[in-house]
């Protein structure tokens, strides 16, 4: 099964006008253009997580256990979130249905 990976990132838009030009930048250049980029940061998800290396730790965001660490990005993790499972009790009680002849 492949990694899913989780992007969070925040772009600088600057002004609305191009200094070289002084006309209006379309709204698509200013969202996609790399200079502007200042923070990225990909999780990979996982169902157990694990501490790579002694910079690594946990941290709970969101009610989502993450992993994060200073040196190598490469080692953050998020949990994978599942569906909440209902109680055994108030599933169908298929036990009383089995005919066990």
């Amino acid at each position: 099964m492949g990694a899913w990976r989780i992007c969070t990132g925040f772009i600088n838009v600057k002004n609305y006008f191009s200094p070289t030009l002084g006309s209006l930048t379309p709204f698509y250049k200013q969202c996609f253009d790399a200079s502007q980029m200042l923070f990225l940061r990909n999780y990979k998800t996982v169902g157990r997580l694990r501490l790579r290396c002694r910079d690594c730790f946990f941290e709970r965001r969101d009610n989502r256990l993450y992993v994060e660490c200073k040196t190598f990005a490469r080692h953050r993790q998020a949990q994978i979130m599942s569906e909440p499972r209902t109680p055994w009790r108030f599933r169908r009680k298929i036990w009383k249905h089995v005919k066990w002849n």
